[in-house]
């Protein structure tokens, strides 16, 4: 703010001198300025004013942002004091706001409404391949595009997945970008890289997690066409092959690798199937499959819970879907498992007796189909990675939160759609279960004529159904067919490559 500095001072001054005793105006050590001030609001790091470069010259530090302030090393108090702060009203707020705006001399190339949020429909499979199969070396030839460069002095923690990088002509120490080889992502931090997602703006921005695919978008001043005619030029030099995918629907199933993109069109082909509902519900397979055992690089809360609900007419392909995706793929598995579970038994048999009482041996059953909520308890608590609950007809469970004296499944499956630990009381304090870290994936079928049925005032009221928090319509040939999508805390892109 150096330079603008004096020229921002004295036009507040000439338009309300009040204003200045009710600040605290500190100089850094680079010569740049720090004005600090009080306002009751929910208030974010804001960019105020840029340079015609796009440097950024004046901007609002505000919701958590670290700011170095006196008496740290270097830094001098201009005017003013921090423990006499006095509360600004919503006009002189305003003032400092807009004044500071007013010195903003960069005018960017591109429609700041454009934002990458999903690949282009159509070239899912192109940037999926692209984003996955480039090299480290032009992943770091696309960064330093970006200006990024790895930084040499950064201290790592043990646990770190990342490589810190810098913006190209700081000073600074601190990070601009943390940079994932492994999953080919960049989280920028530094708010002078204002032309892509960071840390400061991303409320603007519903993905800031950047892959390749991204980052050349953001690079191309958000111009997709030539983002593809880069991405293309990247991928002749590696003699990488980046086709289009032969789908067009609306389901993002770009989330799996191509073998098993491929495998649920096939599916989708010889069965006459909606290639969305077997999509959706291998998306429910892998979830459930997964568990407990999902991992983040990010190092965030992130739970794979997924509430599914397939709506369309009768004999559309619901349960056959369900059954082709969750039940035909471990068959082998099932099998395996049924063989040694009856020699377990077999076993526990031969040796139990009143002295010697060991645990009952469980079967192993991933899915469950329209049990009730006692059983997914206890099959739960034998199988603490968890587990996917199938119900070919939803108001099965809906109608069960009607008899709370008997069956409360909704305040259940509200309560397993936030995860964690689950405790099941008893009077008698033998018959308590415990779950250490609940993992129930759902998905549900049913009719569009008994939607009505489903989406009451009352029930909506549970709020069991509002967790149905994305619908998605489209027409499949003759068949009708819509689905709801629910994610509890849940990563959905970039995830599942790992689990399938």
């Amino acid at each position: 703010m150096g330079y603008f500095y004096h020229k921002w001072f004295n036009t507040i001054v000439n338009i309300n001198p009040d204003i200045i005793a009710k600040l605290y105006i500190e100089e850094t050590r680079n010569k740049g300025y720090h004005v600090w001030l009080k306002y009751d609001a929910d208030l974010h790091k804001q960019s105020l004013a840029d340079s015609d470069v796009g440097a950024e010259v004046i901007a609002l530090y505000a919701g958590g942002p670290l700011v170095y302030t006196y008496p740290t090393p270097g830094y001098s108090i201009v005017s003013g004091s921090m423990e006499d702060l006095q509360e600004l009203s919503t006009n002189e707020y305003n003032l400092l706001i807009e004044t500071s705006q007013y010195y903003n001399e960069y005018k960017p190339k591109y429609d700041p409404n454009l934002k990458a949020v999903s690949y282009p429909l159509g070239m899912e499979k192109f940037c999926t391949d692209f984003d996955t199969k480039i090299s480290d070396e032009t992943w770091l030839q696309i960064l330093k595009d970006t200006s990024l460069v790895p930084m040499s002095n950064y201290r790592y923690n043990a646990k770190d997945k990342f490589v810190a990088f810098k913006r190209l002509g700081s000073d600074a120490n601190s990070i601009s970008a943390k940079v994932y080889f492994n999953t080919k992502r960049l989280m920028v931090f530094s708010a002078s890289l204002h032309d892509y997602p960071n840390w400061h703006n991303k409320h603007d921005y519903p993905v800031w997690s950047l892959p390749p695919s991204f980052v050349i978008f953001y690079q191309c001043n958000r111009d997709w066409d030539a983002t593809f005619t880069k991405m293309n030029m990247i991928a002749d030099s590696e003699g990488i092959e980046c086709t289009a995918n032969t789908y067009t629907g609306e389901f993002p199933i770009q989330v799996f690798p191509y073998p098993i993109q491929k495998s649920i069109l096939e599916v989708a082909q010889a069965r006459s199937l909606a290639p969305e509902f077997l999509a959706l519900t291998a998306l429910f397979a892998v979830s459930s499959l997964a568990g407990t055992h999902y991992t983040s690089d990010f190092n965030g809360d992130a739970k794979n819970i997924l509430f599914c609900l397939l709506i369309a007419p009768v004999s559309v392909g619901k349960t056959p879907a369900y059954k082709s995706m969750c039940e035909t793929p471990l068959k082998l598995i099932q099998e395996a498992a049924d063989k040694n579970f009856a020699k377990d038994i077999k076993e526990f048999e031969k040796i139990q007796d009143d002295k010697n009482k060991t645990k009952k041996p469980r079967r192993f059953i991933p899915f469950a189909v329209d049990g009730t909520t006692e059983g997914y308890v206890a099959l739960s608590v034998d199988q603490p990675n968890g587990i996917g609950v199938y119900h070919d007809e939803a108001e099965s469970i809906f109608n069960a939160g009607s008899f709370k004296g008997t069956n409360d499944a909704i305040s259940f499956f509200t309560q397993c759609f936030s995860g964690g630990r689950f405790t099941q009381v008893r009077a008698d304090r033998d018959k308590e279960r415990i779950v250490p870290n609940m993992n129930i994936n759902l998905l549900m079928g049913t009719q569009p004529a008994r939607l009505k049925n489903i989406f009451t005032e009352d029930r909506l009221s549970s709020g069991f159904p509002r967790l149905q928090s994305q619908r998605k319509y489209a027409n499949n040939g003759l068949n009708y067919w819509k689905y709801f999508i629910a994610t509890g805390k849940t990563i959905i892109k970039g995830i599942w490559l790992q689990y399938i």
